[in-house]
């Protein structure tokens, strides 16, 4: 899968003119780091309601605790 095939222009020093194919580099380590960032930004204000309504739960006295 490359992303752009051609060439490069002239006034590009030491490689203008030559044929170039740019392509992504991945490996697992890269998807499991992309996956880990997208999930944390899409689930953090789930977590930090959580945490909030623990701590309001917590911290009033005579009410029962919410086990999730």
């Amino acid at each position: 899968m490359d992303l752009w095939r051609g060439y490069l222009p002239e006034f590009i020093p030491f490689i203008g003119g030559a044929y170039v194919a740019l392509f992504p580099i991945w490996n697992v380590a890269d998807m499991a780091i992309v996956i880990g960032v997208v999930g944390l930004l899409l689930f953090q204000k789930e977590f930090h309601r959580r945490q909030q309504a623990a701590v309001a739960a917590a911290s009033a006295p005579g009410q029962p605790v919410e086990q999730s």
